[in-house]
């Protein structure tokens, strides 16, 4: 599969390996991507939270609050040594 971009644009060029298991199956395409995005984290004591959410998921703004909060106090204590 080809992400993106017209021919010869830069964005073409990206070959994304399809996901084993059943195609055209939700589930096995959005655990897929999550990999695809946590093997790009270079620091692997970096948090990476991940939330699958759609545009009617009127709970979605109080799990990123809660995550961005944990975020702050976490650099907070490492920034004093207290983590």
């Amino acid at each position: 599969m080809v992400l993106g971009g017209s021919a010869g644009s830069r964005a073409s060029l990206h070959q994304v390996p399809y996901p084993a298991g059943p195609q055209r199956d939700a589930s096995t395409a959005r655990e897929f991507i999550l990999r695809m995005f946590v093997d790009l984290n270079p620091d692997a004591e970096k948090i990476i939270y991940s939330h699958f959410t759609c545009a009617t998921d009127t709970e979605n703004i109080k799990l990123v609050f809660c995550a961005v909060k944990d975020t702050i106090m976490q650099t907070a204590l490492k920034e004093f040594n207290l983590a």
